[in-house]
């Protein structure tokens, strides 16, 4: 069995997408085929990624998993964590309120998100300055 270090676990409830509900039901349905089978072997200890078993599924083993997904897609640099930067940095370019992104990061401040992920790109730049420049002229006129 893999030595999973221990991890504060911090729960909390995030919105999802009508799709991604989906995908994670036929997960789970696909899941509890896999439990029906196996029986009284099968551990159920709730996890969305669980090994055969139901125990905790092994980091390393779902970490190499994702960098051959990757590595197909055609991003051979990208690793897991990387997702949870993207998903931090579109919600802010997206324009989501921060205090929604610090919840869904799970961080103790609205603050430290910023540092972490506060990021503009020029894009972004172009937009504050194209904003900027329409409420002065709704402003002088």
């Amino acid at each position: 069995m893999p030595v999973v270090p221990e991890v504060p676990v911090s729960i909390r409830a995030v919105a999802l997408d009508a799709d991604t509900v989906a995908l994670l039901r036929r997960h789970r349905a696909s899941q509890a085929e896999r439990i029906l089978k196996l029986g009284s072997a099968y551990d159920d200890q709730g996890f969305v990624f669980a090994n055969d078993l139901g125990d905790v599924a092994d980091p390393d083993r779902f970490t190499r998993a994702f960098r051959a997904l990757a590595r197909k897609a055609g991003c051979p640099d990208l690793r897991l964590h990387d997702l949870r930067h993207f998903h931090a940095f579109g919600l802010i370019k997206s324009g989501a309120h921060i205090k929604v992104i610090q919840d869904r990061l799970g961080h103790a401040s609205a603050a430290f998100t910023l540092q972490v992920y506060g990021h503009s790109d020029a894009e972004m730049q172009a937009k504050a300055a194209s904003d900027f420049a329409r409420l002065m002229t709704a402003r002088s006129g």
